[in-house]
């Protein structure tokens, strides 16, 4: 895992989501996510390899969550949206738009169902994602 970050430290990510080794534990979880002021969200493994290179949003990506099912993730962006997709292909499965300004913040609620985002317009939105909770329903 160490090598993982000190390879991500050298190549200057501006915005890092990684699981802590508890979280590994727990979840399984089989990457890590970075996001670039270029507008890019790589998809690591946990090797150091980069598998997969996205493109989801016209504005930087200025934060990131994983769910625990280890196949969708949400992004929040500098145009103001938050988009759930595939960590394997990239394809955007939704677009939330409940901001006026750029999304800072993300978290994935207990329940599985719902996610918190903050923006720079003063508001955090309580969302329903829309995926059915494989891993149960509860987080805790």
């Amino acid at each position: 895992m160490e090598s993982v970050l000190v390879h991500l430290r050298k190549l200057r990510v501006d915005l890092l989501l990684l699981f802590s080794l508890l979280g590994l534990m727990v979840f399984g979880a089989t990457f890590i996510l970075s996001a670039a002021m270029d507008r890019t969200v790589a998809v690591w493994l946990l090797d150091g390899t980069v598998k997969i290179t996205l493109r989801l949003q016209t504005d930087p990506v200025r934060s990131l969550v994983a769910m625990p099912d280890n196949q969708h993730a949400l992004a929040g962006s500098f145009d103001n949206t938050v988009k759930l997709f595939n960590v394997n292909d990239g394809a955007v499965l939704r677009t939330f738009r409940h901001h006026t300004r750029f999304v800072r913040c993300l978290a994935l609620l207990p329940d599985g169902r719902r996610f918190v985002s903050g923006a720079f317009d003063n508001t955090a939105c309580i969302v329903e994602h829309g995926l059915a909770p494989p891993w149960g329903g509860h987080l805790t």
